[in-house]
Order: C-alpha cells, then sequence, then structure tokens
C-alpha cells in the first residue's frame, strides 16, 4: 500500500477499519516480528465503538513479561491505564482510557480492548491517540523484540470513532471514488440516525378580552421521547433545548432541562415547557433539540404553529419512522432502490452516518 492511500486512510473519519501500516522493513529484516496493520475487530459491529482495536503481526507474537508487576495475570494484560508502554489517549482530556489487552488464538494478533467500566469512555464521536512506546511483546522465539519501523518498537497513531454523511459520500467532494478504491459496496455501511422524539404537542391560547380584560396569550408544549443507552447507563439525552422562532431566528429565549442524565432516566420520558407572549398575528415555529454529553445532536424537530382565527390552536407531531437506526450496505441500498429512497424521505443526506468494515 503507497504512503499517499495510509494518509488518505487516516483522514476517512469514516473508517471504522483502520489499516495504518505498511511493514516493507520485514522484507529487509525478517528475523523479527513486524507490526503489519492496526485495525478495528473484524468482528465490529456498526457503532458498536467499544469493541476492540487489533494490531495484526506478521508471525507469532508473545508477551514481554518483563512488564509482570500489577499487568500480567498469565494470559493477559489489564486492565490499566497507566502500562509503561502502551496508551489509549483521549486527545479532548488528554486522559488515559483504561486498557485490558490479550492476544488471540493465532498469536499474530494483539487485541486492546478499552474497558467499558473506567473512568475515561471508548464512544463514538470522539478521537483518540495510541501510543506505544515500548517492547510490548516479543517474537515467538522470545529473543527479538516487536518492531514497526526498522528496530523502534515505537508507534503514535489518531483514531477517530467519527463517521461521514452520506451527503458527503454522494456529493461533489468525490468522496466514493476514494473509498471504491479500497472498500466494496458490501462493505460500506449506511445507517438511519435513531429517533428519540416520539410525539410533540403543543397548545397556543391567543391574548383575547375577557370581561373587558386582557387576558395574555400562553403556550404549552409537551415533550414526548425515549431515553436511549447506547453509551450511557444513566441514557444518552443529556439536554432537551426548546426555542420558539419565525423564519429559522429566536423570538423568545431557550429553555433548557440541562444534566437530564446524571441520574437512571432511560425510557419514555415527557417534559413539558411553557411560554406566554408568542406570536398571536403570524405563524410561529418550536424547535427542539436533544443533545447527548458530547454536545452532538441525538434528535431534531420543527413544530409549526399557524395563524388560525380561533383562540386556541393544537398541533400535534408524532412521525413514524420505519428506518431509524437500521443499517443497509451501499449494495442493499442499489440494489434495492425502495429503501434508498425510504431512507431519503425520512432523513437528511447530512443525518445518515456512513462507515466501513473489514470483512
Amino acid at each position: 500500500m503507497e504512503t499517499s492511500r495510509i494518509n488518505r486512510k487516516v483522514l476517512f473519519k469514516t473508517i471504522m477499519v483502520l489499516v495504518a501500516f505498511a511493514t516493507f522493513a520485514a522484507l529487509a529484516v525478517p528475523s523479527k516480528s513486524y507490526a503489519r496493520s492496526i485495525l478495528k475487530h473484524p468482528d465490529t459491529a456498526y457503532l458498536e465503538v467499544t469493541s476492540p482495536i487489533v494490531i495484526e503481526f506478521d508471525g507469532p507474537v508473545q508477551w514481554n513479561t518483563s512488564y509482570a508487576g500489577g499487568y500480567y495475570t498469565g494470559s493477559s494484560f489489564g486492565p490499566s491505564a497507566a502500562h509503561p508502554g502502551i496508551r489509549l489517549i483521549e486527545l479532548s482530556s488528554g486522559l488515559p482510557v483504561e486498557i485490558t489487552m490479550s492476544l488471540d488464538t493465532s498469536k499474530k494478533k494483539l487485541i486492546i480492548t478499552p474497558n467499558p467500566a473506567g473512568a475515561v469512555k471508548w464512544v463514538k464521536n470522539k478521537d483518540y491517540r495510541l501510543e506505544i512506546t515500548d517492547h510490548i511483546v516479543l517474537d515467538n522465539t522470545g529473543a527479538n523484540f516487536l518492531t514497526f519501523y526498522g528496530t523502534s518498537p515505537s508507534i503514535t497513531y489518531n483514531i477517530s470513532t467519527s463517521f461521514l454523511t452520506f451527503y458527503q459520500l454522494m456529493s461533489g467532494s468525490r468522496e466514493i471514488n476514494q473509498i471504491i478504491e479500497d472498500y466494496t459496496p458490501r462493505k460500506i455501511r449506511v445507517t438511519a440516525p435513531d429517533r428519540y422524539l416520539e410525539e410533540i404537542s403543543v397548545i397556543h391560547k391567543r391574548q383575547e378580552i375577557v370581561q373587558n380584560s386582557t387576558i395574555e396569550s400562553v403556550t404549552n408544549i409537551d415533550i414526548s421521547f425515549e431515553n436511549k443507552t447506547l453509551d450511557n447507563s444513566f441514557g444518552d439525552v443529556k439536554r432537551i433545548e426548546v426555542t420558539p422562532k419565525r423564519n429559522g431566528v429566536a423570538i423568545q429565549s431557550t429553555q433548557t432541562v440541562d444534566n437530564f442524565n446524571i441520574t437512571s432516566n432511560t425510557g419514555k420520558k415527557m417534559l413539558d415547557f411553557a411560554y406566554t407572549r408568542l406570536p398571536d398575528t403570524t405563524s410561529f415555529d418550536i424547535e427542539v433539540v436533544l443533545y447527548d454529553s458530547n454536545d452532538i445532536i441525538l434528535d431534531k424537530k420543527i413544530v409549526k404553529i399557524p395563524l388560525e382565527s380561533k383562540n386556541i390552536t393544537t398541533v400535534k407531531q408524532k412521525d413514524r419512522f420505519r428506518y431509524a437506526g437500521r443499517t443497509f450496505t451501499l449494495y442493499d441500498l442499489l440494489n434495492r432502490p425502495s429503501d434508498l429512497q425510504g431512507l431519503l424521505d425520512e432523513n437528511r443526506m447530512d443525518e445518515i452516518k456512513v462507515r466501513v468494515v473489514q470483512q
């Protein structure tokens, strides 16, 4: 694999299977075991970002048991966030992710598993750096050390658990031209977003005169949603924001419920919000946005409140999403145009996520 293609893969945030390094040095010094590649575990499911990172070697390896103190258990290392020769760093905080290390049955793959119960999580939409600074394993004779480049045991590799959007894949940026060089349509996974918002009900009572007094307008907003547990044991939804808007511009302050995920709040939930003095002489919108703990939008919906002659307007919006959370290969969508059309009918192209897998 040429260096330019390797660098291009690093730039592709879509790549769940991260083939990182060629080892031309192995041809020059065949007596050592070399790391051929770094990749996500081949059984990784789409969005299952807690799956291991795998380093593959060109021959069998064994543990360097000089790290026995406090780490080596007889068959594996860990869990630890402070192994002297390897660290997985979460870049935004600079803190290490606790990991466990093991070898597969062929002894050719070093499996690095982030600990889901650790203080620093291995989650989606984050950037990480894998740092190896010493000889973690030896070759099968025990006499030679692992190397990545010539005689060096060191490696630094950036890993992103982000994705491309379907718009980026298929638009004029021509990303698909580069990805197709390495991945067939059966290996390109296209996933519709999960939907959290189930129903939004708005009752808007306009200002009116009753018994010679002006009664102020009042608006009630009920939001029903499902709080899921993809990454967070207390539920994915951290913050809910409600904003009245007209022509895309806020007309009153956003109301916010924050830190919703600090207690166990999974399952179906309902929150209510209230405003006064929303427009009585024009239509307006109610925008509802749900965020996760990484400030990533989980779901978003805009409810349009029409101008009516009656004093009380009630609007209920409950959408049905057949494709929510479903994953297709690009081959599936090419083979079944009705599924592609359904996916695009329910979602904007920039909401649909794309990654690849190695089979």
